[in-house]
């Protein structure tokens, strides 16, 4: 119910600095349009497939649009972006979504082997990969007030 999805979300601030809720895509139902009510920010993740603008307009004008959303509450995160003349450009989405672009994450070549290494693809030297992933973690964690360090350390010589 929604009472437990606001209570478990509650509890979870209490004892978490920063909490993150993947509220899916499925929004006829109560689990999303929670997480929505009680986050700070919302992300739409998406790529640049014609039928997703195409489901997100249909949600957003028969469900999100009569709850009170508007379109400038989310943050639009363009994953495996891909430049190719025959693909929406980020300023294509941004205009056809009618909301602010985060970020692209693009197309990453070491997709099958995270998968097939059981890796992240934030372990790969992939650096347009992490500095996109960077943008939405600075992003979090300056709505909470933290200083964002992505993960990287120099070694000095000897040094473990």
């Amino acid at each position: 119910t929604k009472e437990e999805i606001e209570r478990v979300i509650t509890k979870s601030e209490e004892v978490f600095d920063i909490v993150i809720i993947d509220g899916g895509c499925h929004y006829d139902n109560a689990n999303i349009i929670q997480t929505l009510y009680s986050s700070d920010y919302h992300f739409l993740v998406l790529n640049q497939q014609e039928k997703l603008k195409r489901k997100w307009e249909e949600v957003y004008e028969n469900i999100l649009e009569p709850l009170g959303f508007k379109r400038e509450q989310f943050l639009l995160v363009i994953n495996r972006f891909r430049e190719d003349p025959n693909m929406p450009t980020v300023r294509d989405l941004k205009n056809s979504y009618g909301m602010n672009v985060l970020t692209a994450i693009e197309e990453s070549p070491n997709g099958y082997l995270s998968e097939l290494n059981k890796k992240s693809l934030y372990q790969f030297d992939d650096i347009k990969y992490r500095e996109a992933i960077n943008v939405i973690g600075k992003t979090i964690a300056a709505s909470a007030g933290f200083e964002f360090k992505d993960g990287s350390r120099r070694r000095k010589l000897f040094s473990l």
